[in-house]
C-alpha cells in the first residue's frame, strides 16, 4: 500500500500475494497491530487531516474563514467610501450646473441690453 502523486493509496495485490503466501501472520499484523499497524498509522493520518480539534482541513476552513471576513469588511469599507465620493461628485455637479445656469442667465440678460448709441454734441 503506497500515496500516489495523487494522494490517493495504492494497493499492489501481487505483492501483497507474495507477502501473504511467504507470512500470513507478518501482514495480518502489518494491518491490525493496534499502535504500529496499517490502521492504526491510517487512522493518525486521517486525524491529522480532519480532525475535531486539529486537523488540517479544519484550520484550512478557519483560514478561509477568516479571508472571508477581512475581504467582506473590506469590502463594506470601500463601498463606504465610494457612496461618499459619489455624493462629493453629485454635489460638484449640482454646484457645476447651478453656476452654469446663472451665467447663461447672466449672458441672456446682456444679450437683451440695446445698444445706446453714443451722444454726439
Amino acid at each position: 500500500i503506497r500515496l500516489n502523486d495523487q494522494g490517493r493509496l495504492e494497493f499492489d495485490r501481487s505483492k501483497f500475494s507474495a507477502q501473504y503466501d511467504l507470512d500470513p501472520a507478518a501482514v495480518k499484523t502489518f494491518f491490525t497491530a493496534e499502535d504500529v499497524g496499517f490502521s492504526a498509522r491510517a487512522k493518525a493520518v486521517a486525524d491529522s487531516l480532519a480532525g475535531v480539534e486539529n486537523g488540517a482541513l479544519l484550520q484550512r476552513s478557519n483560514t478561509l474563514t477568516t479571508q472571508i471576513e477581512t475581504n467582506s469588511k473590506r469590502i463594506s469599507a470601500l463601498e463606504t467610501r465610494l457612496n461618499k465620493q459619489r455624493e462629493r461628485l453629485l454635489t460638484q455637479f449640482y454646484n457645476m450646473e447651478t453656476t452654469i445656469a446663472r451665467i447663461q442667465q447672466d449672458l441672456s440678460a446682456l444679450n437683451q441690453l440695446q445698444i445706446i448709441p453714443p451722444l454726439t454734441a
